[in-house]
C-alpha cells in the first residue's frame, strides 16, 4: 500500500483510526510478532526527468517507488526524534542500493560474466604463478595421456584344464546300478566306470532269448518230421507244408539271433568304460549317481588326462572382443597372456593365445553374461602345482594404445554403451 500510494504508512498500538483493510493486515501480523509500531516507508530510485524534457531545468523530476522499508519497534509505540530525522537518509540510501541491485539483475548473462570476472582473478597478483603452474601441469598431463603409448590389456576370468578330456554320457535310459570309481581316481583305458541297468531292455533281451530257444526246438522238431516224411509215402502236399514251416522257422531264428545281438550290444553299452587314460574329475560320484535314473545323452562324469598339456580356458566379456580382434587380426603372432592363479596370488604366469583358439561365436557364460571363450596355451612346467579347474584371472595383451585410453578407456566405453543414445 505504501508503494502504491507513495506515502509513509504508520501503525501504532494506541492508534485509534486506520483504514479497515490495513487494520486486518496489521492485526494478523501483530498477533504473531507483538510489535508496538510499524512504519512503512516507500523507497524510490534516483530521480530522473520526464522523457523529452531532459534538458529543461524547470521540469519536475520523476521518482518511481521500487520498494518499501519497514521500521518496527517492539517496546515503544512512537519513533524517537533522532531516528525520525535519520529515516529519510536511510530511505534514500536503501532506495539507491535497491535500484542498483535491480539494475544489476537485469544485465544480460550476469552470472556468466561474474564467473568470468572471478576467473580473471587467478591471473592477477600472487595467484598468477600458481595458476600458470597448475595449467602447465594440466597441459603436461593431457599431453602425456594422449601421446604416451602403453600396453592395453583386457581382463578375463578362467580355469586351468587339461587339453585331453572326455565327458561320459549315458548311452541309454537306465538306472545307475554300480559305481566302480571314485573322484580323483586314476583309471586306464577300457577300465570299468559305471554300470547302468534298464528294466525294459533286460526284459526284451530275456524275451528274445526265450523265443529263440522255443524256435530252435520247433526247428529241430520240424526237421525230424521232414526227414520222416521223405522216407515214407507221405503226400507231396504234406511234405511241402513241412518244408515251408521249416524254412519259416529258420528265418525266424536268424532274425531273433540278430535281434539278440543288437540287444546284447545295447546292454553292453550300459557297462561304461573309460575312453582314455586319466583321472576321474567328477566330485561326489556316490551322492550324485548312486541308484539315480538317467536319460539318454545325460552327462554322467568326466575323465581327464592329467599328464597331457594344460590350457587356460577363459571367458572374455563380449564388449572386450573389439580390442582382441584388432590385436589378432593378422593372425601371425600369438597374443601374450599374463595370469594369476587364485591358489597362488603371489606369482604371475605367462601363456599364448593364437587366433584359432578364439571361439567364433558368443555364448552365455556361467556368471558374467555374454562371453567369448578363449583357450590359452600354457607351460605346465612353470606351474607350482596342477589342479583341475583352478580359478585364474588373466590379462590379454592387445597392443599399445594411448596412456589415457589405458587408464580411462573403461569409462569412455561405458559412456558409449549406455549414455550415447
Amino acid at each position: 500500500e505504501a508503494v502504491a500510494v507513495g506515502e509513509i504508512i504508520e501503525y501504532r498500538s494506541d492508534q485509534a483510526e486506520i483504514a479497515p483493510h490495513l487494520l486486518d493486515l496489521f492485526s494478523q501480523y501483530i498477533e504473531r510478532t507483538a510489535v508496538k509500531m510499524i512504519l512503512a516507508v516507500p523507497l524510490y530510485a534516483a530521480a530522473r526527468r520526464q522523457p523529452g524534457n531532459e534538458d529543461d531545468p524547470r521540469a519536475e523530476p520523476i521518482r518511481e517507488p521500487i520498494g518499501c522499508l519497514l521500521v518496527e519497534q517492539f517496546r515503544e509505540n512512537r519513533l524517537a526524534p533522532a531516528r525520525e530525522q535519520q529515516l529519510p537518509v536511510v530511505a534514500d540510501a536503501a532506495g539507491s542500493a535497491l535500484a542498483n541491485a535491480l539494475a544489476q539483475q537485469q544485465v544480460w548473462l550476469l552470472p556468466t560474466r561474474r564467473i568470468l570476472g572471478k576467473s580473471l582473478d587467478f591471473f592477477r597478483g600472487r595467484t598468477l604463478a600458481k595458476t600458470l603452474a597448475v595449467l602447465t601441469l594440466l597441459f603436461s598431463t593431457t599431453l602425456a595421456l594422449t601421446m604416451v603409448p602403453y600396453n592395453y590389456r583386457v581382463e578375463a576370468e578362467g580355469r586351468l584344464m587339461p587339453t585331453v578330456q572326455q565327458r561320459i554320457f549315458a548311452p541309454w535310459d537306465g538306472v545307475v546300478a554300480k559305481i566302480h570309481v571314485t573322484n580323483g581316481q586314476m583309471v586306464s583305458k577300457d577300465s570299468p566306470l559305471l554300470t547302468l541297468y534298464n528294466d525294459e531292455l533286460h526284459a526284451e533281451l530275456v524275451a528274445a532269448r526265450n523265443e529263440l530257444v522255443e524256435k530252435k526246438s520247433e526247428f529241430i522238431a520240424l526237421k525230424t518230421e521232414l526227414l520222416a516224411a521223405r522216407q515214407s509215402s507221405t503226400e507231396r502236399a504234406t511234405e511241402l507244408e513241412l518244408r515251408g514251416r521249416h524254412e519259416e522257422t529258420r528265418v525266424t531264428i536268424t532274425g531273433l539271433e540278430k535281434q539278440i545281438a543288437i540287444l546284447e550290444a545295447r546292454e553292453a553299452l550300459l557297462h561304461i568304460k573309460a575312453p582314455i587314460d586319466g583321472i576321474v574329475a567328477t566330485f561326489q560320484l556316490e551322492e550324485k549317481l548312486r541308484n539315480r535314473p538317467v536319460a539318454y545323452g545325460e552327462q554322467l562324469l568326466e575323465v581327464m588326462d592329467h599328464n597331457s598339456d594344460w590350457n587356460l580356458e577363459l571367458e572374455l566379456p563380449e564388449h572386450r572382443m573389439g580390442h582382441l580382434l584388432r590385436a589378432s587380426d593378422d593372425g601371425k603372432q600369438p597374443l601374450q597372456v599374463e595370469y594369476v592363479l587364485a591358489t597362488d596370488a603371489s606369482g604371475t604366469y605367462e601363456g599364448t593365445l593364437h587366433a584359432e583358439d578364439i571361439a567364433p561365436r558368443s555364448e552365455v557364460g556361467r556368471e558374467s553374461g555374454v562371453v567369448v571363450r578363449l583357450n590359452v596355451q600354457t607351460d605346465r612346467n612353470q606351474l607350482p602345482f596342477l589342479r583341475i579347474g583352478g580359478e585364474a584371472t588373466a590379462k590379454v595383451d592387445c597392443g599399445r594404445m594411448s596412456l589415457g585410453y589405458v587408464l580411462l578407456g573403461d569409462v569412455w566405453e561405458f559412456v558409449l554403451r549406455y549414455a550415447w543414445i
